[in-house]
Parts: structure tokens; sequence; C-alpha cells
């Protein structure tokens, strides 16, 4: 997966540090179009669990695209899995193992 962010250039730009991102997008490349591409945006505290933003894709020639409007400055992590089976969760099998397939960001 690749995600990549822009910040809109105000009048008066904020430092860097302060810069709020207008938009972050999580492109997926996914091995089959069928089902949803479930996105989340996360922060350090809900990580895989509790997303700031959630997002859905129908995938359209094996790839699918979720927007974010992060309301503030800060470092953002994302997660997606390919709902195939269209249930509403990521299956897994007795191991605990993905058993649909998912990515994450660094």
């Amino acid at each position: 997966m690749v995600c990549s962010g822009a910040s809109a250039a105000a009048p008066e730009a904020p430092s860097p540090a302060e810069a709020v991102p207008t938009e972050i997008v999580l492109v997926g490349k996914v091995p089959v179009d069928k089902g949803h591409l479930r996105c989340g945006l996360y922060d350090r505290e809900g990580w895989l669990t509790r997303p700031l933003q959630r997002a859905m894709a129908v995938p359209r020639d094996r790839r699918g695209e979720c927007r974010f409007q992060p309301s503030s400055a800060g470092t953002y992590a994302l997660g997606a899995f390919l709902d195939i089976n269209e249930n509403g969760t990521l299956d897994r099998n007795l191991l605990g193992y993905p058993k649909e397939p998912y990515g994450v960001s660094n």
C-alpha cells in the first residue's frame, strides 16, 4: 500500500511542525476486485483498535483509495484490509493470523 499526505499552503503558512495536512490518501493494491477496502486512520493511542477516522472503497482495477481529513497536525498511521466476504471484520484463522489481505503503514 502507498500513502501520501498533502498540505494546503495558507496565506500565512504555518511552520512545518504546526502544518495540518488537508488530506491523507491511502492507495491500496488488492488481489481481487471483490468486497470493500476498509481503512482506518490511527494515532499512537488507538493503533489498530480505535481509528480516528474510517473510510471504505470499492476496489476497481485491483486498487482502492481511501481519503482522510485530519483535524490537527500530528503523527498518524494507516491500516486497511480487504473485506472480501463483506462481514465487516478482518477474518482470522484458528491461530489468529489474518485470512483476508491487509496492510499497515509504519
